[in-house]
């Protein structure tokens, strides 16, 4: 499986972002996407990979980059 990276999906989907993004970034606290925008991604992650936002929440209370991407590997 193809390793995704969640920082170009950005890029892609949300073209109006500027904010810098690593993977260190939070899509909330950095003010990266708002709240239907994350929603959007979380939605996208799940139709494309094995992403489950509720098994996310249950160890990580931020939607930190790094902290997703190693989720959906």
């Amino acid at each position: 499986m193809k390793k995704i990276s969640i920082a170009d999906i950005i890029k892609k989907k949300f073209p109006s972002v500027k904010t810098k993004i690593t993977k260190e970034s939070d899509l909330i606290e950095d003010n990266i996407l708002d709240s239907l925008e994350l929603m959007n991604l979380i939605s996208y992650l799940e139709k494309v990979s094995r992403f489950k936002v509720k098994n996310y929440l249950k160890k990580n209370k931020k939607f930190v980059i790094k902290k997703m991407e190693k989720f959906l590997s």
